[in-house]
């Protein structure tokens, strides 16, 4: 970045004459922070414009030049988007806001025909603060203010001066808004929405977006008086913010040694053990008892000849022959009793009622939940599930938008902003106190997904995402070098260490710090733009479309291409359920779970656990790292009870607990199921001797 090197001259000539260059570095800090702030890196650009600001402030006692160059500063700082992570502090910049219109002041009584267009930013700018503090009385008087400058510099420079005084009116037409006198707000909304139609018009590409939003605003302050929305305001699409930028974008590769073609989808395991046994491949037969779970290994090991044929292995012989004694009844009923206690129903301040605002932590045994309570404030419990511990982590006014979990003790989280303006933050929830790590308009809409080391934030407004580590930095990263118009629609693959982002239009995958693609490829146009996305493999993403239907994508190599596809009814909320086979989501039109093949996107029945509930059920949640599903509904009902309040529960079933494992191939378990198999008993001789052979055939 060429200012950068600038900024560095600078400082080596200061070093050697600060007199003569002291001025210098602090311009050259202030000019940086509003490069970097242009280039989305807040943090870099929040540290420069600090530094400008106490060079400036050194440099006024023996330079009167310096005055205008920190209310340049202050200006400048008080719109910078990132905040100190480990402050949240709003009085800083509200004083930093402050200062720079008194600087203004100032200069502009000696210099009226230069100084009065920076004075009237800093007013807006003052607008803010002050609404965020609760002063919307105030916040009414420097919006006025700023529209009366802006009116006198419209009438000799309309060209130059024409969207500030939009801006002003908007600002004028909320505070008004908020201080309770909407029929004001009306007429202030009412010269914004005008000025703002000539820009259009002048304009289109640039302003006919703006203007949408304007109007809608107008129409809110319409019904804050009782009158009727403004019936002409265009509605906006989504397609309306995609932009296709011709971008060259370097790929490294999902995977350096990609699959040529996939498997296709495995066949049950009394059909392939008939067509083994046919074929007398009884090799490939102990193969396939190897690859089951336990109960159909004990069905398929009768059926093998031992005077005809037996492994060579003195280990694989000693577990054929412990199958071979297991009763497949009495096992199943065994692996019933032990799974049942893998299924807990959680604490009913705990209830989720659907997926929006609840999360599994990745690689964690950690829940994350905000519910409302009946007083209408919001709390945000963790729960551990494998202590049954509860840890408050928040409570006060419903403002999340967004919610991810990092741990049984904290979550981070996207929030409107607690004030009479519309503003948005990026906290850390870790029970004592609510950490600022970002605010600004553009986090509106943000999603957050986390990962093995942290979590990615991605946003709505802008084509940009960031990237927090497990040290709490706060990276932002541009996706517009990837082709992509924003970022809120993300997906972590099941280790934590890969992501899939997208705009709807485009999907890159990237590694999990947001520092490289890996691949791209653009989602076909005859299923629209994607809805909604959750990996269903470690290299295998299901996607949604807008107009119905799902794609499976194989994410190998460079470029994602798709494996799969359904034409059916759209699904959102979408859902991978890896150990029970299935797929699956919420059907829009029906209000109802659909599940399907993972493989083929072939409809198929609920899973077996899910079966007996499946009618009643209102959502299901899956953890990305594939350890836990949530899901909750009128289950009462389906236990016989009679309708009342008590009818909704919230279950979670753990797939690393040992009743789940069993219910499962014992070929390739992770460490955490194999370390909790191993570590399970049972007083019960039945049980205690399925658990024996599963870990005897786990070992194998």
């Amino acid at each position: 970045m060429a200012m950068q090197r600038v900024v560095a001259i600078f400082r080596r000539l200061a070093d050697a004459d600060p007199e003569q260059y002291g001025l210098d570095v602090a311009t050259a800090l202030a000019n940086h922070a509003l490069q970097l702030e242009s280039a989305h890196r807040w943090e870099e650009a929040r540290r420069a414009s600090q530094e400008a600001i106490a060079r400036y402030r050194d440099r006024m006692r023996t330079d009167p030049r310096a005055r205008a160059g920190l209310a340049i500063a202050l200006t400048n700082a008080s719109t910078l988007t990132l905040r100190d992570a480990g402050s949240g502090d709003r009085a800083e910049g509200a004083r930093a806001t402050a200062e720079a219109v008194a600087l203004w002041r100032e200069l502009t009584a000696g210099d009226p025909g230069t100084r009065q267009g920076h004075l009237a930013i800093a007013l807006i700018n003052l607008v803010g603060d002050l609404a965020a503090a609760g002063r919307p009385h105030e916040a009414v008087s420097a919006a006025q203010e700023s529209v009366e400058i802006y009116r006198r510099l419209a009438r000799a420079d309309p060209h130059a001066h024409e969207e500030g005084l939009a801006t002003a009116l908007g600002l004028l037409r909320d505070a008004l808004v908020s201080a309770g006198r909407a029929a004001q707000a009306v007429t202030a909304g009412a010269e914004c929405v005008t000025v703002f139609r000539r820009l259009a018009v002048r304009d289109p590409d640039r302003y006919e977006r703006r203007l949408r939003g304007v109007l809608r605003r107008q129409n809110d302050a319409l019904r804050a008086t009782g009158l009727s929305p403004d019936r002409c305001s265009p509605k906006a699409s989504l397609r309306d913010a995609v932009y296709r930028p011709a971008v060259t974008v370097s790929v490294y590769g999902w995977d350096p040694t990609p699959v040529p073609g996939r498997l296709p989808p495995p066949e049950r395991p009394t059909v392939a053990g008939r067509r083994l046994a046919r074929a007398g491949d009884w090799a490939g037969y102990w193969q396939l008892i190897r690859s089951v779970p336990l109960v159909d290994a004990a069905r398929l090991a009768g059926r093998i000849p031992v005077h005809r044929w037996r492994p060579s292995a003195d280990a694989d012989l000693e577990v054929l022959k412990m199958l071979r004694d297991l009763d497949p009844r009495r096992a199943a009923r065994s692996v019933e009793r032990l799974a049942e206690a893998a299924t807990v129903r959680v604490p009913e301040e705990l209830t989720i009622y659907n997926g929006y605002y609840a999360g599994f932590a990745h690689r964690r045994a950690a829940l994350v939940v905000a519910t409302i309570e009946p007083d209408m404030s919001e709390v945000v419990r963790a729960l551990d599930l494998e202590s049954g511990q509860e840890t408050t982590l928040a409570q006060g006014k419903a403002t999340l938008t967004s919610i991810a979990c990092l741990g049984a003790s904290q979550a981070v989280g996207a929030r409107r902003r607690d004030g009479p303006l519309t503003g948005f933050e990026l906290v850390r929830l870790d029970g004592p106190r609510t950490r600022v790590l970002a605010s600004g308009a553009a986090l509106g809409g943000a999603s957050l997904a986390a990962t093995a080391s942290g979590f990615v934030a991605g946003l709505r407004l802008a084509p940009a995402a960031l990237v927090a580590t497990s040290t709490d930095d706060l990276r932002q990263t541009d996706l517009a070098q990837w082709g992509l118009a924003r970022g809120d629609l993300l997906a972590v693959n099941p280790a934590g260490d890969r992501l899939v982002i997208s705009d709807r239009h485009r999907l890159v995958t990237v590694d999990q710090g947001l520092e490289r693609a890996l691949g791209v490829a653009a989602v076909p146009e005859d299923f629209g733009f994607i809805r909604d996305m959750v990996f269903c493999g470690p290299d295998r993403l299901l996607t949604s479309g807008d107009v119905g239907g799902q794609l499976v994508w194989d994410l190998c190599g460079h470029q994602p291409s798709v494996t799969a596809a359904h034409r059916g009814p759209g699904l959102r909320n979408l859902f991978a359920l890896p150990a029970w086979g299935v797929v699956g989501g919420t059907d829009r039109r029906e209000h109802r779970l659909r599940f399907h093949d993972p493989h083929t996107l072939r409809p198929v029945p609920p899973p077996v656990p899910l079966r007996a509930v499946a009618e009643h059920l209102g959502f299901v949640l899956s953890s990305a790292d594939g350890r836990y599903v949530a899901y909750g509904g009128q289950l009462g009902l389906a236990a016989g009870h009679r309708p009342g309040t008590g009818d909704w529960h919230t279950l979670v079933h753990g797939f690393d607990h040992p009743g789940a494992v069993l219910q499962r191939p014992l070929s390739a378990l992770s460490k955490a199921a194999l370390t909790g198999l191993l570590t399970t008993s049972s007083e019960d001789a039945e049980v205690e001797n399925v658990l024996d052979v599963a870990c005897l055939m786990a070992a194998l």
